[in-house]
């Protein structure tokens, strides 16, 4: 039985340069809408592939339209059963072309408070957060959630449309009803002045913090092209290179993907483990521009789609693999995929996987005495800060 959690990342060979081509293909777009109950997750599909299957593809995606009756692929329109006819032929073509995956699930919601939490705990503006809270994952998580449990959806809400506008009035009333809830109910003094500080100096200073209005950057698209490179860094470890790098067409969107993707394609970022410190690092990994291109033009690009409409029925429990074709094209995609996701859960996870790592470390007495300095330091800045 296929596990969400267990999804595997198909071993690269690291001592040979290969070149890759990508395809990636979306679902569940309503652009800036992060609130539409009827698509909660906006999804992405990536398939590599060690060929250009646009060519590679022709004759037998001609034989798939033909006895499937169809102009084009389009998993939504074809649905399980239809996608069943062409699977082990579809799989057989996915084997044949070393084919790895990468998904990415953005809870919608989650991405507008996310958003008021990385504007209020920004140490670049806000002088109530010391660079150690924001920089440091651990510390910067669990601030987060913090705010994630006492923010209502309503207010997530409201910020949204704040953030559009720079609605600074709007902005105060969400950030006075988190200080009542956080200074009522928060059982962590420590997390609790940390937050509270936070709060008073975004309050005090709401120009500084909301500093500008909401654009394309902020969109769920942009954040899903990051983690999706992210991902592709991940799944292609080693001399692999991505020769051609193929998205579905963008209208609304697309300028600030391309302009995102050239800044962030051949940066990787990681969490330091000695330190746990976000790093960056430049790693020469695309060789080539973003491609915007018609899902009607690329052979690619509807084979993603039609993998991507498979797997986000199995991801949110809507389809369960049977003993059949399909069953199988399921599972070996599961096998040889990375799966990103930017949602509640998914944070709290991540978080509690840093926790339990940490507590599990041996220190020195020196070690230990030394944090101490360092945190007397930073917090001593943190307030001379604030108050001046």
């Amino acid at each position: 039985m296929l596990e969400t959690g267990n999804i595997t990342k198909l071993k690269t060979k690291r001592n040979k340069a290969r070149d890759l081509f990508a395809y990636t293909d979306e679902s569940g777009n309503t652009g800036q809408n992060l609130f539409d109950e009827t698509q909660p997750h906006f999804w992405t599909a990536t398939l590599l592939t060690n060929a250009d299957v646009d060519l590679t593809g022709q004759t037998v995606h001609q034989t798939w339209l033909s006895r499937l009756q169809v102009p084009e692929l389009h998993g939504s329109a074809l649905g399980i059963g239809k996608i069943n006819k062409i699977s082990a032929e579809l799989m057989a073509f996915l084997q044949a072309h070393s084919s790895r995956f990468v998904f990415t699930q953005i809870e919608k919601r989650f991405h507008a408070a996310a958003r008021l939490s990385f504007t209020v705990l920004d140490s670049d503006f806000n002088k109530a957060v010391s660079p150690m809270h924001d920089l440091t994952s651990i510390f910067h998580r669990k601030m987060a959630l913090d705010i994630f449990s006492f923010l209502t959806h309503s207010e997530a809400k409201a910020f949204w449309s704040a953030y559009e506008t720079r609605n600074l009035s709007q902005f105060l009333q969400i950030l006075d009803n988190l200080r009542l809830r956080i200074y009522e109910r928060h059982t962590d003094n420590r997390g609790r002045q940390l937050l509270l500080d936070a709060l008073s100096w975004a309050s005090a200073n709401p120009h500084e913090i909301l500093r500008s209005t909401r654009t394309d950057r902020d969109s769920p698209n942009v954040l899903a092209l990051d983690l999706l490179l992210g991902g592709i860094h991940k799944t292609t470890e080693g001399r692999s290179r991505i020769v051609r790098f193929c998205h579905d067409e963008q209208k609304q969107f697309g300028r600030a993907m391309t302009n995102s993707f050239e800044l962030a394609k051949n940066v990787r970022g990681f969490t330091d483990k000695s330190t746990l410190l976000f790093r960056m690092e430049r790693t020469e990994k695309f060789l080539c521009p973003i491609e915007m291109t018609s899902s009607q033009q690329s052979i690619g690009l509807q084979i993603t789609d039609v993998v991507l409409y498979l797997m986000s029925q199995y991801l949110g429990n809507s389809y369960q693999p049977r003993m059949d074709d399909c069953g199988t094209l399921c599972e070996y995609v599961a096998q040889n995929s990375e799966l990103e996701v930017f949602t509640y859960d998914g944070l709290k996870d991540s978080f509690m996987g840093q926790y339990s790592e940490l507590m599990n470390r041996e220190f020195t007495p020196d070690q230990i005495a030394k944090a101490q300095q360092l945190r007397d330091q930073i917090e001593e800045h943190r307030v001379n800060s604030m108050t001046s």
